[in-house]
């Protein structure tokens, strides 16, 4: 399948698609970006993932090229072009090309790239029998100046810690803080069920506020389950009846086991499984059904 990019004011070919090697977000990782879920010619909670845009590039200093409605335009003619059914986009924008050196370079404009690509769904067994995922050596570091709710695209540590875990059996790995908390995934918030009530990390310097979480936390209101927004200590969360990640390109994926420690049953609980298809039901209702 031929795919088309936006990139720096034109589509073309994806193979085609080009950025200069003096691009900022190339030398330095300067810059950050989104990942949503499309179909139909709709983008799931656009205007949220635009506006956590809009604030992170207001936070690192680097205007954007467009303005939001146009951006807005573009990331669903980027979906447009790319007939996939259902489709991951990713909107990434950097400080742009500009002399090397640390200081910003005057001159730069900064650069857009949004592209599609194939959502591709987890296996059917994943969502009926669980995934496992295995607790990190170390937490990302706090940059004081750097706000975790900006998706920076200095990922390395992310990168490393979650090859690490797929090449030793695990799907996902999850930081623990200095107090042996949970904090987030590699790529993904994390809930944690006990007798019925959901528990999920605040919103802070080491968990990013996504927004399938906010999804998540939406249901849970709407459907009166009850559910707190606190610390999570690694003991509870294996003691835990049941515990699921969320993020964009996964919706909801029950975790059966941390490490080698099997959670509760081993299976996927009731309350995840509810909150599972009410996600589904959710995103059905604004982007329509596949």
């Amino acid at each position: 399948m031929d795919l088309i990019a936006w990139v720096n004011g034109e589509f073309v070919p994806l193979e085609e698609a080009r950025v200069s090697i003096l691009d900022r977000g190339f030398l330095y990782g300067d810059g950050l970006f989104e990942t949503l879920y499309g179909r139909g010619g709709k983008i799931f909670r656009l205007d949220e993932h635009l506006d956590r845009l809009s604030a992170g590039a207001e936070s690192l200093k680097i205007p954007l090229p467009v303005s939001k409605d146009k951006l807005q335009a573009l990331a669903i003619e980027t979906l447009y072009r790319n007939p996939l059914g259902e489709a991951i986009i990713k909107i990434q924008l950097t400080r742009g090309a500009g002399s090397p050196g640390l200081v910003f370079p005057k001159e730069t404009q900064a650069s857009l790239v949004i592209q599609a690509r194939p959502h591709q769904k987890l296996p059917a067994e994943w969502l009926e029998q669980g995934v496992a995922a295995c607790t990190a050596n170390q937490a990302p570091p706090v940059i004081g100046l750097l706000d975790r709710q900006v998706k920076s695209c200095n990922y390395l540590l992310n990168i490393l810690t979650q090859n690490q875990a797929r090449e030793t059996g695990f799907f996902e790995a999850l930081y623990l803080d200095a107090d042996n908390g949970l904090t987030e995934g590699t790529i993904s918030n994390v809930f944690v069920v006990k007798d019925g009530c959901v528990r999920t990390p605040p919103v802070g310097k080491q968990v990013l506020n996504g927004i399938t979480r906010r999804v998540i936390l939406e249901i849970c209101s709407a459907q009166n389950i009850e559910c707190r927004e606190e610390c999570v200590s690694l003991d509870s969360a294996l003691d835990a009846d049941e515990l699921f990640i969320t993020n964009s390109g996964i919706g909801v994926l029950p975790v059966t086991r941390i490490n080698y420690d099997v959670l509760a049953t081993g299976s996927p609980g009731p309350v995840t499984r509810r909150l599972a298809k009410a996600y589904l039901k959710t995103v059905d209702g604004e982007v329509g059904s596949c």
